[in-house]
């Protein structure tokens, strides 16, 4: 009975080792390489929008970059501070990341457009604008007001606008 509870005992303390050891482990898994995991942040809070996953993500980068100004030169402060920006479903999926797979913002920024290119709002070509008509119940005045809108998306140098407001002749 005794070498059975000694085996019991060195089970118990081997599951033990083992349930720490796999403890320790989540806490080191991070999508961020240890370079940038390491940096701290030390200011002030940032009242960073959160995105959830909804709007255009190209947005949300530029009103995250304005707001986290002072760091623009330093990138792996960017990349620290990006998860605060970032809502549950987002928060969610960069921890779904392989872990130490983000090495730069540059890349974090990228894997982010990728997973919410869908949300992406369509910018307009020149072929959107020669397509262009005038509806039927439409003024001519709210006409060319949508046209101007589309054109200030596009940009053409004045030869190619011409030819795109003569073909609507």
């Amino acid at each position: 009975m005794t070498q059975l509870n000694t085996m019991v005992e060195q089970l118990r303390k081997l599951t033990l080792a083992r349930d720490q050891a796999e403890s320790e482990c989540q806490k080191e898994s991070h999508p961020f390489c240890t370079r940038i995991r390491r940096r701290t942040w030390e200011g002030e809070d940032i009242n960073f929008s959160k995105y959830n996953g909804v709007g255009d993500q190209r947005m949300h980068i530029v009103v995250f970059e304005e707001l986290a100004c002072i760091h623009l030169k330093d990138n792996d402060m960017l990349a620290r501070l990006f998860p605060s920006s970032l809502g549950k479903e987002a928060f969610e999926w960069f921890y779904s990341l392989e872990d130490q797979s983000i090495t730069s913002y540059s890349q974090l920024k990228w894997e982010f457009v990728s997973q919410y290119q869908h949300n992406m709002k369509r910018i307009p070509t020149i072929v959107d604008l020669a397509k262009m008509r005038q509806q039927e119940n439409q003024s001519f005045e709210n006409f060319v007001t949508a046209w101007k809108k589309v054109v200030g998306f596009i940009k053409l140098n004045k030869k190619e606008i011409k030819r795109c407001w003569s073909n609507l002749s």
